[in-house]
């Protein structure tokens, strides 16, 4: 990732000037992290509700939230309603500032609908990673072919930027697209200095030529910490642990021997003392997309979309609930942009989200690791890429 902790050797501070047009925006859905140990987003719930993880179980915040949908939907281990539709329900007693009965007032189905997000932040947070190194792979992919590309996930994990080391600095380096609070060097968040901000000059080290590649997160990140008073976001690399019982997060401090020191921290904001909040917007029919935070992604995206000539998902398939994500590449993607929909299991009805983008478009029913590994696919991209990729 873009750390930054050694002193710097011999080089010079530079602007990273992207292209004004990029070779490919690459478009991962969870198709794509799952090989390396994310949860898809219908095992989040099961997971909550019959695992036996005691970190949920003992904590006030998981026993409310596992109350509130057993009292209110017919789960079993054979059956759990979508995260779509549980999201959904609370949504439409928030919206109307109803209650549900005596037990479930405005105030604790809010509570509910957060801690439901906390739980989410947790299982995946906490989740087994896979031997696999996809993403590891993807990068030195990339390397070899373009870097003159762009990603939009949908994505909370930090998977994909967790494989990215061996690119920084000489190679590449992430751009989120937000101003985080890291670049203004606050004291109280001294430890999270050191993440290079790569719209600003940046010291490149002799012999290195890095190139800027923007990560759009559009329905946010486990290592983006909000605030909802001065509407800012604290970067947390590598740090994705919550603590359920005091709703802190977790920082990592150190090591004693070959264990790995954990402090849980109240995280909150330096400018106004708000708790911060993880960011990431529920899979819901309804979305929150008026957050400021998501409005600058999704501009920057729609920029990205018109921009680039090709579009390559992995692992993505228009969930009903993503009608937004529909809207942005229709809106914006121009007539002859080429399409590529990397996806070993596809079904028929999944397809017309993107027939409906565009004439032409290419399936390759496969998957992420054995797209990678394509040596044609790999030489298609090289004849296709821009002279200074």
């Amino acid at each position: 990732m873009n750390n930054n902790n050694h002193p710097s050797p011999p080089g010079q501070w530079r602007f990273l000037q992207p292209e004004r047009q990029r070779d490919v925006l690459f478009v991962l859905g969870a198709g794509a992290s799952i090989a390396d140990g994310a949860p898809l987003k219908e095992q989040i719930l099961p997971s909550i509700l019959f695992n036996g993880d005691q970190d949920i179980l003992n904590s006030e915040l998981g026993r409310e939230v596992i109350d509130f949908i057993s009292t209110n939907f017919a789960v079993s281990r054979e059956y759990c309603p979508s995260l779509e539709a549980v999201f959904g329900y609370l949504e439409y007693f928030i919206k109307r500032r109803e209650s549900l009965g005596g037990s479930f007032t405005t105030e604790r189905i809010i509570n509910i609908k957060n801690g439901l997000i906390q739980l989410i932040h947790h299982v995946i947070g906490t989740k087994r990673r896979s031997s696999k190194q996809t993403y590891a792979a993807f990068w030195d992919w990339l390397a070899r072919t373009s870097r003159n590309v762009a990603i939009i996930t949908m994505n909370y994990d930090t998977l994909l930027e967790d494989a990215f080391d061996p690119l920084f600095p000489q190679t590449a380096m992430i751009d989120y697209c937000l101003r985080f609070m890291n670049y203004d060097h606050l004291n109280a968040l001294e430890h999270f200095h050191q993440w290079v901000n790569p719209r600003e000059p940046v010291w490149v080290e002799e012999g290195a030529d890095p190139r800027p590649i923007k990560i759009m997160k559009l329905h946010g990140s486990l290592n983006w910490k909000y605030c909802n008073c001065c509407n800012q976001v604290l970067l947390t690399p590598g740090e994705t642990g919550i603590n359920l019982s005091s709703r802190g997060f977790v920082r990592h401090v150190g090591r004693c021997g070959k264990s790995l020191v954990s402090l849980y921290e109240d995280f909150r904001c330096p400018l106004d003392q708000t708790r911060f909040n993880t960011l990431i917007i529920p899979p819901s029919y309804i979305k929150e997309l008026e957050h400021p935070i998501i409005n600058i992604l999704l501009d920057e995206a729609s920029r990205e979309i018109r921009s680039t000539r090709r579009i390559i998902f992995v692992g993505y398939s228009f969930a009903d609930a993503d009608v937004h994500i529909k809207a942005l590449f229709r809106k914006n993607i121009a007539p002859n942009t080429e399409i590529w929909v990397v996806n070993p299991d596809l079904k028929p009805e999944q397809k017309s989200g993107y027939d409906a983008l565009a004439e032409n478009v290419c399936y390759l029913p496969m998957s992420f690791e054995t797209f990678l590994d394509d040596h044609n696919l790999r030489q298609d991209l090289l004849a296709y890429q821009s002279p200074s990729s």
